[in-house]
C-alpha cells in the first residue's frame, strides 16, 4: 500500500481521505482485503485512526466489514451508479441554466481552458490527468449557481470517479478519450449562452455516460437503466 505522508498529529480524516483515494481510482480493487492492522503498519499509525476511517468508508459502502477487524473493497453497484447519475443529470443540468446568465467572459475562459486540459489529457492518454480536468469542466459549469450546488455537483463528481476508473481499469480503457466531442458541444452552448440547449447536452452527455458503465457490467443487472432515461427525457423533454 502506498504511503501517506503522516505526522505525530494525523487523525482518521487523513487516513479514511488516502483509504479512499486508493479506492477510487483503482489501487485498493473492488475485492481486496484490507485489515487494520495492515493499514496502520504499512502507512505508520496506531489502529485507532484506522479503525474509524474504515467505519467512515463502510458508511459510504465503499467497504464491507470482514471477521477479525478486516474489511473488503465493494465492487460495482448498478443500483449506486444509476442514483449517482441521476442526481447528477438533474442536478448539472439544471446547475447550468441557473449558472450561465451569472458567468463572466473570465469564468468562461475557465471553462474553455478545463476542456483545454482534457484534450491535451486525451492526446496523451493520461486518465489520471483527465479525470482532474473533467471534474474542473463539470464544477466550473455549475458554479455560479451557488456554493451549495457546486458542493453537491462535486460530491456526486467523486462518487462518479469511482465507476470511471472501474470501466478504464477493466473493461474498456479509452472510452473516455471518444466522449471528446459532447464536451466541446457542451462548451460551445456556454460560450453562445445557450442555457437550455446546454442543459439538454448536459443531461444526454451525462445518461450517455451512466449507460456506457452500465453496459459493460451488464452481469452485476447493469441492463436497467430506467432512472437514467427517465432523468435524461425530464429535462430534454418529448
Amino acid at each position: 500500500m502506498a504511503s501517506v505522508p503522516l505526522n505525530p498529529r494525523n487523525n482518521s480524516y487523513d487516513v479514511h481521505q488516502h483509504l479512499r483515494r486508493l479506492i477510487m481510482t483503482g489501487q485498493l480493487a473492488p475485492g481486496a482485503i484490507i485489515s487494520q492492522a495492515g493499514v496502520a503498519r504499512d502507512i505508520g499509525v496506531s489502529r485507532t485512526p484506522v479503525r474509524e476511517a474504515m467505519r467512515m468508508l463502510q458508511n459510504e459502502g465503499l467497504l464491507l466489514a470482514e471477521p477479525n477487524n478486516r474489511a473488503r473493497v465493494t465492487g460495482f453497484s448498478a443500483g449506486e451508479l444509476e442514483a449517482t447519475y441521476f442526481s447528477r443529470i438533474l442536478l448539472e443540468s439544471a446547475g447550468f441554466a441557473l449558472a450561465l446568465p451569472a458567468m463572466s467572459k473570465d469564468h468562461i475562459a475557465g471553462v474553455a481552458e478545463a476542456y483545454a486540459q482534457m484534450e491535451r489529457a486525451e492526446t496523451r492518454a493520461d486518465f489520471d490527468v483527465w479525470v482532474l480536468a473533467h471534474r474542473d469542466f463539470h464544477r466550473l459549469l455549475a458554479a455560479p449557481a451557488g456554493r451549495e450546488i457546486e458542493a453537491r455537483i462535486l460530491s456526486l463528481l467523486e462518487q462518479s470517479t469511482r465507476f470511471q476508473y472501474m470501466l478504464n481499469c477493466t473493461r474498456e480503457p479509452n472510452w473516455w478519450i471518444q466522449r471528446g466531442d459532447e464536451h466541446a458541444r457542451i462548451l460551445e452552448a456556454c460560450q453562445q449562452g445557450d442555457a437550455a440547449g446546454g442543459a439538454r447536452l448536459m443531461a444526454a452527455h451525462l445518461a450517455q455516460s451512466a449507460l456506457i458503465i452500465l453496459a459493460n457490467f451488464a452481469e452485476d443487472g447493469a441492463a436497467r437503466g430506467e432512472s437514467i432515461r427517465l432523468a435524461r427525457d425530464m429535462v430534454m423533454g418529448p
